[in-house]
C-alpha cells in the first residue's frame, strides 16, 4: 500500500506543476489609490479594464473594491494562509478549460508604510490576450 502512495505522489509531481503565468505585475497602492489591467482579446480593437484598490486594513485581513466589465465587486483578501489569493476569469474556455481559458490571480503580499503590495498574474495559456498595466511603475 505505501509503494502505491509514493508511487502516485511522483506521478502527480511530474505531471502537475506550477503554471506560467503570461504577464504579470505588482503594484504598491496607497488607500483608495487605483490600478488598472486593459485586456485586449487577439483580434479585437477595445480593451476591457480591471480595476482594483483597497480601502481598508486591519492588522491582517485587506478589503479590495474591485471592477471588470462594469461589474463591481468587494473582495476581502489576507495575509493568512490560503485567503491571499482572488481568481476571477476573463475569457471562458473554448474546449479544453486548463489549456485555453483566460483567468486573472490577485494576490495581496505585504502591508508595509499604509501601502499594499498587490500582484497581478494573467494565466492564459493558449495567448488569447494582451494586457497592459497602469500605473506601469515598479516591477
Amino acid at each position: 500500500m505505501n509503494k502505491i502512495f509514493i508511487l502516485l505522489f511522483v506521478a502527480c509531481l511530474s505531471y502537475g506543476g506550477v503554471p506560467k503565468f503570461n504577464h504579470t505585475k505588482s503594484f504598491t497602492l496607497k488607500k483608495d489609490e487605483k490600478a488598472f489591467v486593459y485586456l485586449r482579446q487577439n483580434g479585437e480593437e477595445n480593451f476591457d479594464i480591471f480595476e482594483f484598490s483597497w480601502t481598508l486594513y486591519d492588522g491582517t485581513n485587506l478589503v479590495v473594491h474591485s471592477k471588470f466589465r462594469h461589474y463591481p465587486r468587494q473582495i476581502m483578501l489576507s495575509l493568512r494562509r490560503g485567503l491571499e489569493l482572488y481568481k476571477q476569469m476573463i475569457l471562458s474556455p473554448l474546449a479544453k478549460e486548463f489549456s485555453d481559458g483566460v483567468w486573472l490571480y490577485l494576490e495581496f503580499g505585504k502591508f508595509e508604510k499604509n501601502n499594499a503590495l498587490l500582484s497581478v498574474y494573467i494565466l492564459d495559456p493558449a495567448g488569447r490576450v494582451e494586457a497592459k498595466f497602469e500605473p506601469d511603475q515598479g516591477e
